[in-house]
């Protein structure tokens, strides 16, 4: 969000507003003229609840979480600044909690394979229809070795296990952020330009793409279980037969 929005929030709601801010992202909303009293900073599981007057007993509970990603707004301040992610709890008296995690902009693994992401497995006959007979492939390109060497980032399954599986998940999904944003704009071919072409899983520890995506959605909300459960895998409105490959659920 830029510094046009976050006054113009401010500018319109100056009695209500609260921005909450992950460590040492104070200093540039106050740099755009907001008071220091709208503006908390939180370190990664830290906590503030919310009440309205008008609903008693109410409470929205602000979680800051664990996010992979660096930061930086000029070449000297480098990783000064926290990153993270933002977990969300609506409570109400009788009602059953309802959970929501922004995921905001962040990585969940490195994938150095120049194969990687994987093709769509064969057996997927179109993109949302699958036949009984339709049989799950292996992804040869995300190997035991792979994960070993390069492991996942495992806030998200901390997230989980600490705060519960959320309800809604806002996750990104990325086609290399910055890295091809800045290659598009080289009217050079590949043997010359300075942003050669590379793995879009080369920047998936920052920015994850689509099959991250489905993977964070797994462990955060235990979709996929054992087959003796039954389980079904659930993406957007869409209901997946378990069975399915990872690669099928990102289609």
């Amino acid at each position: 969000m830029d510094a046009a929005s976050l006054t113009a929030i401010y500018q319109s709601s100056k009695d209500s507003v609260r921005f909450f801010v992950p460590l040492n992202n104070k200093r540039y909303l106050l740099s755009f003229d907001i008071p220091p009293d709208r503006i908390v900073e939180m370190d990664w599981w830290d906590s503030v609840q919310l009440t309205h007057p008008s609903s008693p007993g109410t409470i929205l509970k602000i979680h800051c979480t664990p996010a992979q990603h660096n930061s930086f707004r000029a070449a000297n301040d480098t990783n000064t600044a926290l990153w993270s992610s933002w977990y969300l709890e609506h409570l109400r008296p009788s009602h059953p909690a309802f959970r929501v995690f922004f995921a905001g902009d962040g990585g969940y693994q490195f994938h150095p394979s120049p194969s990687w992401p994987p093709p769509p497995p064969s057996s997927v006959q179109n993109q949302y229809t699958t036949t009984d007979n339709a049989t799950a492939t292996t992804n040869s390109h995300n190997s035991d070795d792979e994960a070993s060497e390069y492991p996942p980032c495992p806030a998200f399954r901390q997230i989980r296990t600490r705060l519960g599986a959320p309800h809604l998940l806002l996750l990104p999904v990325s086609v290399g952020a910055t890295y091809a944003y800045l290659r598009s704009f080289v009217p050079l071919p590949d043997w010359c330009n300075p942003f050669p072409r590379h793995s879009e899983g080369v920047t998936g520890a920052n920015h994850m793409g689509p099959w991250d995506a489905v993977r964070v959605l797994r462990v955060m909300t235990d979709a996929r279980r054992d087959e003796e459960d039954g389980a079904v895998a659930i993406v957007g409105r869409r209901t997946y037969e378990k069975g399915l490959s990872e690669e099928e659920l990102c289609l």
